[in-house]
């Protein structure tokens, strides 16, 4: 019977038929194609121990010593591997090499919500030409939350944004960008509608590298480092004192009146600040 997680929903069991019919047999087929430096895993009084490992729920990705390289644990290359070699682990090390051949499972395994449509998703990478030092990136890096929309269609999520990447030529791997709808409320709160709109013109057709930069630079993600220092200087005055005034600002800093009025409206340009109620009895709202 299947098991219910912490929700109550009802998880998917994964067969290993396949791989236990592999096992329990005396000799296990080695790929053409194995690398010279991976030998068959013909100990047969070792197989219970390594089924037992691959059928544990808590072990998603697989470490081989010797070589320093991690395996998603669907990987084809673990058959072949030394039971003394491996190393079952129950979360991702950034530190260590990625096995070629399972690069894209691990990944997907990370953050798709729907990681076992990885055939899928290497169709609409491919077409969206995406290499696998991207996928790394914002899967490993980032951290990004995925699901596949249809079969041009990726929706992303990162940090309280939702995104939407569709692939529109697969010669030149050209995407459109598209961010959620969403209604701003005085005290900077919002409201996201189920509806999404073209980020801006640029993200009409633009480069799939273009579109995670434009999500990754957006607002509410984008650090403090990335401000200059005059910018930086005003986001912590406000910060300390919402109701702060332009001529107090200039006097702190020791610069002129128009330089913070410069500075304050580029980072209202940027969303970085936004102005609640009026001059005399309003307050500046920090939305990063």
């Amino acid at each position: 019977m299947a098991k219910k997680n912490k929700r109550g929903k009802i998880r998917d069991r994964i067969d290993y038929s396949k791989l236990l019919s592999d096992i329990n047999t005396k000799k296990i087929p080695i790929k053409k194609d194995v690398p010279k430096n991976i030998k068959n895993n013909s100990c047969d009084e070792n197989r219970k121990d390594f089924f037992r490992m691959m059928s544990d729920e808590k072990n998603l990705y697989f470490y081989q010593r010797a070589e320093n390289i991690i395996h998603e644990k669907h990987c084809e290359l673990l058959k072949h591997i030394k039971l003394e070699n491996l190393r079952p682990l129950t979360s991702y090390k950034k530190n260590k090499k990625q096995c070629p051949d399972c690069a894209l499972r691990a990944y997907l395994r990370m953050g798709a919500e729907d990681y076992k449509k990885y055939k899928e998703y290497d169709k609409l990478f491919k077409r969206m030409r995406a290499d696998m030092g991207l996928i790394r990136k914002i899967f490993v890096e980032l951290k990004f939350k995925t699901r596949l929309c249809d079969t041009d269609t990726i929706r992303i999520q990162y940090g309280d944004e939702n995104w939407k990447i569709k692939s529109l030529d697969s010669r030149t791997g050209r995407v459109s960008l598209s961010h959620n709808d969403y209604r701003l409320y005085y005290d900077g709160t919002r409201k996201k509608y189920g509806t999404y709109h073209i980020q801006n013109e640029r993200c009409r057709r633009t480069t799939f590298q273009n579109a995670v930069n434009v999500i990754t630079k957006y607002k509410s993600h984008r650090p403090l480092s990335a401000y200059t220092e005059r910018e930086q200087q005003v986001i912590k005055i406000l910060k300390n004192n919402p109701k702060e005034t332009r001529i107090n600002m200039a006097k702190n800093l020791g610069v002129s009146v128009s330089t913070i009025s410069r500075t304050v409206q580029t980072l209202k340009n940027s969303k970085t600040i936004r102005r609640i109620g009026g001059k005399r009895y309003g307050y500046w709202n920090i939305t990063m």
